[in-house]
């Protein structure tokens, strides 16, 4: 009986030392993040002012001044958690503990501001951006603090976080890059439509052009462009009759109902060549047939084109 009230005795209390050795490690952690929420931020003002105003040498001269200021001020909170972080005891553990603490925390939070600064997100506001900053110095920190469970889970926060940066600034630089090429574009976005790929067909990589009134993209077939010749589509703002007169050879037109026309184009050398036009909303989407992919074909697929996706114009403008 004594054994078991001995051993009862002795679980309790590893359970309220456990207890206690996470509300220390929450507690020295959260002072992290308060010195990433509240010094880094103030730092990266200074020095953004200072160049500002001096050039790069006056910021240089900032981060050179305030940079050990902050890793002193970190180092101040690692004395006080070096009965848990082993490697704060001893004053060289302390300062390397203080320097990787600033230097992680400092390019995760350049990286999570620069991608949550980004049109993705548009929420660049300096109350969100204040205490966010502080998540990357507190990551970082965990790292040192003995314990499986804090590093596995601080490594998984970490890891996420990065991605999440890496991935919206990969967004980021996509949208300049389309706005770029996009420039001068007389559509607007929501005439920029695109057929999907009908049958065995698919989108030619950077085969997009825009013109002055019209959007175009070629198709090919899936095999290779070798497989088929593959059929042109476009998007124009033509404002004339349905039926074309500025196609070479005889031209000959066909209403085929619901705003749809059958061109038919009949070339010198007997060459015959049928289009499928389609009117719809102040536009005139065109595609010309291809083996495998008739009138019908064609009139459905037109039918139902809807606005590009950011993907699909980088995919047939980038060169």
């Amino acid at each position: 009986m004594g054994e078991i009230v001995r051993e009862s005795r002795e679980q309790s209390q590893q359970g309220e030392r456990g207890e206690k050795t996470w509300a220390l490690t929450a507690g020295h952690l959260l002072l992290v993040w308060f010195f990433g929420s509240a010094v880094a931020p103030a730092l990266g003002f200074a020095i953004v002012g200072a160049g500002w105003g001096g050039g790069m040498p006056a910021a240089l001269i900032t981060l050179l001044v305030g940079g050990p200021v902050a890793v002193a001020a970190l180092a101040a909170l690692g004395r006080l958690a070096r009965g848990m972080v082993p490697l704060c005891a001893t004053t060289g553990g302390l300062i390397g503990w203080a320097v990787t603490v600033f230097a992680g925390g400092t390019l995760g939070a350049i990286a999570g501001a620069a991608a949550w600064t980004t049109e993705e997100f548009g929420r660049g506001s300096a109350e969100v951006l204040i205490p966010l900053s502080g998540i990357p110095y507190a990551l970082t920190a965990a790292f040192f603090v003995p314990g499986r469970a804090v590093r596995l889970t601080s490594a998984a926060a970490l890891a996420g976080t990065l991605a999440f940066a890496a991935y919206t600034l990969h967004q980021a630089r996509e949208r300049d890059t389309l706005n770029e090429l996009l420039a001068g574009d007389p559509l607007s976005r929501e005439q920029r439509l695109l057929i999907d790929p009908p049958g065995d067909y698919e989108f030619e990589e950077d085969s997009g052009t825009l013109g002055p009134t019209d959007f175009r993209v070629h198709f090919t077939a899936g095999g290779g462009q070798g497989a088929s010749p593959g059929f042109p589509y476009q998007v124009t703002e033509r404002r004339d009759g349905d039926c074309p007169e500025d196609l070479p050879g005889r031209i000959s037109c066909e209403d085929v109902g619901d705003g749809f026309t059958v061109v038919t184009q009949r070339h010198d050398d007997g060459d015959v060549w049928s289009y499928v036009h389609l009117r719809r909303g102040g536009l005139l989407l065109a595609a010309r047939t291809a083996p495998g992919l008739g009138v019908p074909e064609l009139r459905a697929a037109l039918a139902a084109a809807r606005p590009a996706t950011d993907d699909e114009l980088l995919r047939v403008l980038r060169e």
